[in-house]
């Protein structure tokens, strides 16, 4: 449990980054694990595909943010098909760390993004504010519920 304290704040500070990177390490290692990532030669961009079979080519995506579908879709276009995976920011949180899906939320865009063959997996943020992002922590289960629904 996560206590608002002066004292506490330096060891916050230190826990969510540990976090966030144990969970990165997990992410690549079940990714190299499961052949969908490889290792590279220095100076080569990142590959991926499957392991030991097909061609390997680079992973692309961009994260959206500002503007609408609309723009969106034409930002992605302009990419002219380099792109592989976008992510629009769909989900905010709330002050106390509860869901918050944004205007930007629009089933069509995926739609055409699934038909242009590009992944789409939303953005979730809470701005930079470590109090909301504490709050989303302690109630992880109640937030992963909230996701799954949306």
């Amino acid at each position: 449990m996560f206590h608002r304290s002066d004292r506490n704040i330096n060891t916050i500070r230190i826990i969510v980054p540990v976090r966030i990177g144990i969970a990165v390490l997990l992410a690549l290692v079940a990714l190299f694990a499961n052949g969908l990532l490889r290792p590279v030669s220095a100076g080569s961009p990142q590959q991926a595909g499957p392991a030991g079979g097909g061609q390997a080519r680079r992973f692309s995506m961009t994260y959206v943010y500002f503007g609408n579908s609309a723009l969106y879709t034409s930002l992605v276009d302009n990419a002219q098909g380099a792109l592989d995976h976008v992510a629009p920011s769909y989900f905010d949180l709330n002050k106390d760390g509860s869901l918050k899906l944004t205007q930007a939320v629009d089933r069509k865009f995926i739609d055409a993004m699934h038909e242009r063959g590009i992944s789409v997996t939303p953005f979730l943020s809470n701005h930079w504010d470590p109090d909301i992002g504490i709050n989303a922590l302690e109630n992880r289960e109640r937030l992963a519920v909230q996701i799954a629904d949306a």
